[in-house]
């Protein structure tokens, strides 16, 4: 996860080997309290370690996150470029 200002643009890289549903915006809505001094950024660890999804922050709207692509180990074979991906064979 990192996490970079440009202006008024607060942009989050989140990679991980899965996600759960919501989790992104899980982690964005826990990080706007700290980024807005609601909360202090030891409370981040205190969420984390509790468990507990009910003591983290509100999951943020969707709003302004953008899925940017997906990565895979080079082993499964998968392409990695749009382009490299088949023409759908769907219709006529």
């Amino acid at each position: 996860l990192t996490v970079e200002r440009r202006g008024n643009v607060v942009s989050l890289d989140i990679t991980a080997n899965g996600f759960l549903y919501h989790m992104v915006r899980n982690i964005a809505g826990t990080l706007l309290k700290v980024g807005s001094g609601e909360r202090e950024v030891s409370w981040v660890e205190q969420v984390l370690k509790q468990q507990d999804r009910t003591k983290a922050a509100p999951t943020a709207p969707p709003e302004g996150l953008y899925f940017l692509g997906a990565r895979y180990p080079n082993s499964y074979g998968l392409p990695t470029d749009i382009a490299d991906f088949p023409a759908s064979s769907g219709g006529s």
